[in-house]
């Protein structure tokens, strides 16, 4: 079981590379983007731009100096709506873990 300590370290390691951190009325937002090719299978109709851009966010939530609630988004491709969920603090870690790189197909696996 993580604490909420170290989903706070995981959240400062992942600005340190790369996440934009900022603040937000409820606590903080990270969010990593990262830019990949438009796949030639996916029709122009669905998405006609060469190139698609790869959205992550992970929402805590502070009440006074506690950490009481983490919700991860993440938007693999514009073709397709964003999944959010309300993650453990164990879960928001592995979130930033798998999206430190930016690599989407490394972190599906």
């Amino acid at each position: 079981m993580a604490t909420q300590a170290q989903l706070i370290q995981a959240v400062k390691d992942a600005q340190a590379s790369g996440w934009t951190v900022t603040r937000t009325s409820s606590g903080y937002r990270a969010t990593r983007t990262s830019e990949h090719p438009t796949p030639e299978t996916i029709p122009e109709a669905w998405w006609g731009a060469p190139t698609y851009t790869d959205i992550r966010h992970l929402s805590i939530v502070v009440i006074g100096a506690k950490v009481t609630a983490a919700f991860t988004q993440h938007r693999r491709y514009p073709w397709v709506g964003a999944h959010e969920v309300k993650a453990s603090f164990k879960a928001a870690i592995a979130f930033l873990a798998d999206g430190a790189t930016g690599d989407t197909e490394a972190a599906a696996a």
